[in-house]
């Protein structure tokens, strides 16, 4: 019984450590994470620092006797409140990209976001329940079990970490190679649906940015990119020119704060924020700047748009903005 209860605490730890590990090594991905949870922008680096330090702190607390069963209710915890905040978001319709308790990369929440947590709270439960009722583990095991049982989880952590990195790339190399292979969707392919949180503390997806009846166009942008603040003085006057008819909405990617500044410095108006590449690589645009137009029918409607002189080129076309699908004349 005392090498199953050694095991239990060895397993828990690996899992805090490995959460903490992920927050850890993408830091913007994680304050992002913090915002899209509903916490303020101000106190987001603090909430995203504080989270893998407490971790750690559970992860390490575990192990000894003296601490464990503490420890063990402190995870208990941690995981009622994240999963309480996991499923008010998938109520919601929201699905932000965290790295959750048990995983190593950032990933959008879904439905078994709930259930894994569930099934690493019965773990954490039974580590707790044979702390409090087993004497003092690991002392009393021979040193055989007491050293051979945590190498046996840390190698077993090793290996799910590397396992997830590899299919994580796998599918990042697939999705990039596909992207690469030709640029930008078919002219009446259905616009692959997103939803992002955007630099004014609000969200903007497809489904809503369509409901005004008007065209959409995507311009896609990013704070260190030159001709994207050559692109930006323009954006002002399309926006006019084209109020009744077209949305514009740019999309960055990377630090909600970083391109607030960027918003607001360029005077941008809205802007959403992609984690990495993921709406751009949905869209094909590899390239920025670049521009996807959507007609009110959701279907995409001129080829992509690339470089400052294809968006001019798109937006000043006889045919800009597209008619929608269900006003076109039948042929």
């Amino acid at each position: 019984m005392a090498v199953v209860v050694w095991a239990l605490r060895c397993a828990v730890s690996a899992v805090f450590a490995v959460a903490a590990w992920g927050k850890l090594a993408d830091r913007d991905g994680t304050r992002q994470a913090v915002v899209e949870f509903g916490v303020p922008v101000r106190w987001a680096k603090a909430v995203a620092w504080a989270l893998p330090a407490v971790e750690v702190v559970v992860a390490v607390a575990v192990l000894p006797s003296g601490s464990a069963v503490l420890a063990c209710a402190a995870a208990l915890g941690l995981l009622a409140v994240f999963t309480a905040a996991v499923a008010t978001q998938l109520r919601q319709g929201k699905h932000p990209s965290c790295s959750c308790f048990g995983t190593a990369t950032s990933k959008p929440i879904t439905g078994w976001t709930v259930v894994r947590n569930g099934l690493i709270a019965v773990l954490v439960l039974a580590a707790l329940t044979g702390s409090w009722t087993t004497g003092d583990v690991p002392q009393q095991l021979p040193a055989e079990y007491g050293i051979g049982v945590p190498v046996v989880v840390l190698l077993l952590a090793i290996t799910a970490v590397q396992a997830a990195t590899i299919r994580e790339l796998r599918d990042r190399l697939a999705r990039s190679a596909a992207a690469l292979a030709v640029e930008g969707l078919p002219v009446g392919t259905t616009a692959p649906p997103f939803d992002l949180p955007g630099v004014d503390g609000g969200r903007g997806s497809l489904d809503g940015l369509l409901e005004t009846g008007r065209a959409v166009l995507l311009i896609f942008v990013h704070p260190n990119c030159p001709s994207c603040h050559a692109l930006a003085p323009q954006l002002p006057a399309w926006r006019d020119q084209h109020r009744e008819t077209v949305t514009m909405v740019p999309i960055s990617s990377g630090d909600l704060a970083v391109n607030a500044t960027f918003a607001q410095e360029l005077q941008l108006g809205r802007l959403l924020v992609q984690q990495r590449t993921e709406t751009a690589t949905l869209y094909r645009a590899t390239r920025i700047p670049s521009a996807v137009l959507i007609d009110a029918d959701g279907r995409i409607a001129a080829p992509l748009a690339r470089t400052v002189a294809g968006i001019r080129e798109l937006l000043t076309s006889p045919g800009f903005p597209a008619t929608p699908a269900h006003s076109r004349p039948s042929t």
